[in-house]
């Protein structure tokens, strides 16, 4: 992430996948849900240190835990 005042360099991705995990208001226990949050922001910082990208969208509906 550059900053707000780099939006020239901006793009607009979008990958539409099959979901193969249930949604996080499904968790079995809080330690499955604060788990999978933390796994989902360690993923993230990951991305933005070493690629610079930063996913502006996450929410409970597209982060899936417990895959088939």
């Amino acid at each position: 992430y550059r900053g707000e005042n780099d939006k020239k360099h901006r793009t607009l991705d979008r990958l539409e996948m099959r979901s193969y995990g249930q949604s996080l208001v499904r968790a079995k226990s809080i330690l499955d849900l604060l788990k999978a949050v933390y796994d989902v922001l360690e993923a993230h910082r990951h991305l933005v240190l070493n690629t610079g990208v930063l996913h502006r969208d996450l929410s409970i509906y597209n982060v899936l835990m417990y895959p088939r």
